[in-house]
């Protein structure tokens, strides 16, 4: 009995530590009206009618035409947090709403791997406890010819819920991988363009020579 006690006292306690994890994760932030603006650049896979396909991203607004510009072209930079999440350096300041982003990106990857950590190794060896006990008394009811209900496998549940927030973070890190090779392709396209219009001025000024 001081067995038994102890360990749903270990339960109680590491269950009511996962719901603080789940209730910590950050809350997608909202951007504001005046942040509402087109993106940057759109997924275009996967999709409705593929959605086993690899994530795929293309620009929306860049290049711009040298028209549109209001000075010089200025190249933009590739940039990562330490999460492994990219984005481009185009001005600074960073806009609020892309620091908010960032930041909440971050937060999220390191909310999941806290969870993964605390079902593997906290939640897994209780549950596995607790297979080991239904597994006694039902042997124990077997010898004794009872029937006893059994509430399934918790090992399996928690090593389930471990597996899918994996998942969560492998697909985030192929999505951060897409991200950054339509960044960038926009950072190739920005250069050549620079440089197509340098030589353009070149040769007026040599024309006007």
């Amino acid at each position: 009995m001081r067995f038994l006690r102890a360990k749903n006292s270990e339960a109680d306690e590491n269950r009511a530590r996962n719901a603080q994890i789940q209730a910590s994760m950050p809350a997608h932030p909202k951007p504001s009206p005046q942040e509402e603006r087109i993106p940057l650049i759109t997924r275009i896979s996967p999709t409705e009618e593929n959605p086993n396909s690899p994530p795929v991203y293309a620009s929306t607004l860049r290049p711009r035409p040298f028209g549109s510009l209001s000075g010089k072209r200025r190249i933009p930079r590739l940039a990562a947090t330490s999460s492994g999440t990219p984005f481009l350096r185009l001005s600074k300041p960073q806009p609020l709403g892309l620091s908010r982003m960032l930041l909440w990106k971050t937060r999220r990857q390191r909310m999941r791997i806290e969870a993964a950590v605390a079902l593997n190794e906290d939640a897994l060896p209780l549950a596995q406890d607790e297979d080991m006990w239904e597994d006694l008394i039902a042997e124990r009811a077997r010898a004794e010819q009872r029937t006893v209900e059994t509430n399934g496998r918790y090992a399996r549940a928690v090593h389930d819920g471990s597996e899918e927030i994996t998942r969560l973070l492998v697909r985030e890190r192929a999505d951060n991988i897409a991200r950054a090779a339509a960044m960038m392709r926009i950072i190739e396209q920005e250069t050549a363009l620079a440089l197509e219009e340098r030589r353009a001025k070149r040769g007026r000024q040599g024309t006007a020579d």
